[in-house]
């Protein structure tokens, strides 16, 4: 679904620090997303732990739910 572009919307909480195992890097998250075809469009609420952005969350549409300006 998120291949084909069928959800328009993906909203999340992700991670930026290392303080859980087993999650996909910030990176990985980012990437795994923009290689559907999926653009950020903002981030929400950066949380810091001992000074250093931690977590946030990201929203990101589909390029189809663009809207097509002249000149884009």
């Amino acid at each position: 679904m998120l291949g084909c572009g069928r959800i328009g919307l993906v909203y999340f909480e992700t991670i930026i620090s290392k303080q859980y195992r087993g999650l996909a890097r910030f990176t990985e998250a980012i990437n795994f997303l923009m290689d559907r075809d999926y653009v950020l469009v903002s981030n929400y609420i950066v949380c810091y732990l001992r000074g250093l952005a931690s977590w946030t969350d990201l929203l990101f549409v589909h390029k189809s739910r663009l809207s097509k300006q002249p000149g884009n």
